[in-house]
């Protein structure tokens, strides 16, 4: 038996949303190192004894789940795990199941393990790759979100040269990353560090993501207005990427421009 341990809170048996194109188990592991003000996960932020499970548990559910073809793993901040997370990776596939995770990219060397176990990675840029921006929106200080600016490019490097495929995402909250010009920033690091070479051979997409204000961790985010499909979409047109995405209520899971 496996003598690792994951700090597990729930599972949701069955996404048509999560994984593109494949059925899914999502894992939802608590803990995270960012204190992004919008989050919608943020009661995941602390690890508590209780979400303590055995990763042969874990597998043992997934292998019963006949209604699945993929597993993916959010959170909190799943690499925070990484061990654990590479032994259920490794187990999940036996059973020919299909393995992506979710990450904000903060821990490039964790990544750079587990990318020989995993089929695809979900990877937040969370704002322009500026440190003052990235600071706000991660609600890390100015004097350690140069550094983090520095993983999360770290962690896109090792992304595009990787055989995995790659959804970059940003969610696209007014007043704070819904102006153009963020976009079209954040979409010019992308270049410049693979992304279009990735998208080229089909393995790379980008994603803007609706934002949902209610859900927020911070009340001064719970009350930002709702962007419409409208609006997401037209401010999308007006950006020049390969293989753009939308995920909003009204539109679905995965829109494609």
């Amino acid at each position: 038996m496996s003598k690792r341990f994951l700090y597990l809170r729930d599972i949701l048996s069955l996404s048509l949303c999560d994984y593109p194109g494949e059925p899914a188990a999502v894992l939802f592991l608590s803990g995270c190192n960012l204190f992004c003000p919008y989050c919608q996960n943020w009661s995941l932020k602390e690890q508590r004894t209780s979400d303590l499970v055995d990763v042969d548990r874990v597998v043992e559910r997934l292998a019963r789940n006949p209604l699945i073809t993929a597993v993916k793993v959010t959170g909190g901040e799943p690499l925070l795990q990484h061990a654990a997370l590479q032994e259920l990776a490794a187990k999940v596939k036996e059973y020919g199941l299909l393995f992506g995770v979710d990450t904000n990219g903060s821990l490039p060397g964790a990544l750079q393990e587990l990318l020989p176990y995993v089929d695809l990675v979900s990877i937040d840029v969370k704002a322009p790759l500026i440190p003052e921006r990235y600071g706000v929106i991660t609600g890390v200080p100015i004097s350690e979100a140069e550094e983090l600016v520095a993983k999360v490019k770290k962690s896109l490097r090792h992304l595009f040269k990787s055989r995995v495929l790659v959804d970059v995402r940003t969610v696209v909250i007014p007043s704070y990353t819904s102006h153009l010009n963020d976009l079209q920033s954040i979409v010019k690091d992308l270049e410049e560090l693979g992304y279009m070479e990735k998208a080229e051979k089909g393995e790379a997409s980008y994603t803007l993501a609706e934002y949902v204000p209610g859900n927020a961790r911070a009340p001064s985010f719970r009350s930002l207005p709702y962007m419409t499909a409208k609006e997401l979409v037209d401010l999308a047109k007006k950006l020049q990427c390969k293989a753009l995405y939308i995920s909003h209520r009204g539109l679905g899971y995965r829109y494609k421009l």
